[in-house]
């Protein structure tokens, strides 16, 4: 089957194409009414057809990625960088270096920034976006891979200003022009009217 199966209506499942993995989505809804538990399916039915994943995670509420359901047995291949549950650390600084690992190695990653104050998180997600969306267009590296933005009105903001103009540039040219490179990408917010509109229209 090449469908991913997010689940079922009545008697029926229901499915997506396993493109939208190199698609763009969007994923919104208010406060407790799912979003990440939609988001979280869909990642885990990618991640189950063997294709890269990875989760920009400003919460630190995707580690369970590495679990079962019920916490007793290993869950999907992926390492978690920064956050209390971290494989390994992660620093402001280190942003196009994570992308280069992304790239180079294939590794599924979940991204915790929840320790980096807001300007530290900017930084990573900026040099992260360009780096990503510029290694994925060499000719070699144009194989799938579903980017995550959890909380996305944080580095897509309506109002852009002088200090986030760029990362918001770069996530745009992940959403835009991402898919020829094989990148597809699910943006996750409360609220779209609070989500950069220049990128929000340009979800498929």
């Amino acid at each position: 089957m090449n469908d991913l199966v997010i689940g079922t209506t009545g008697e029926r499942d229901f499915t997506l194409p396993l493109d939208v993995a190199t698609r763009a989505m969007a994923i919104v809804g208010v406060r407790g009414k799912g979003k990440t538990v939609t988001a979280t399916v869909i990642v885990e039915e990618v991640l189950e057809h063997d294709i890269q994943v990875v989760v920009i995670d400003p919460t630190d509420v995707w580690m369970g990625l590495k679990s079962s359901a019920d916490g007793k047995r290993p869950g999907h291949d992926v390492v978690i960088l920064g956050g209390p549950h971290g494989d390994l650390p992660l620093l402001a600084t280190s942003g196009a270096v994570v992308a280069d690992l992304a790239v180079d190695r294939g590794v599924s990653l979940v991204l915790s920034l929840r320790h980096l104050r807001k300007r530290d998180q900017q930084r990573f997600v900026t040099d992260f976006a360009e780096q990503l969306f510029h290694r994925k267009g060499e000719i070699e590296n144009r194989t799938p891979l579903f980017l995550v933005i959890d909380e996305a009105s944080q580095y897509i903001p309506q109002r852009v200003m002088g200090d986030n103009a760029r990362m918001v540039g770069a996530i745009q040219d992940i959403v835009r022009l991402g898919r020829s490179a094989g990148l597809g990408c699910a943006l996750i917010d409360q609220r779209p009217a609070s989500v950069n509109k220049d990128v929000l229209t340009q979800i498929e």
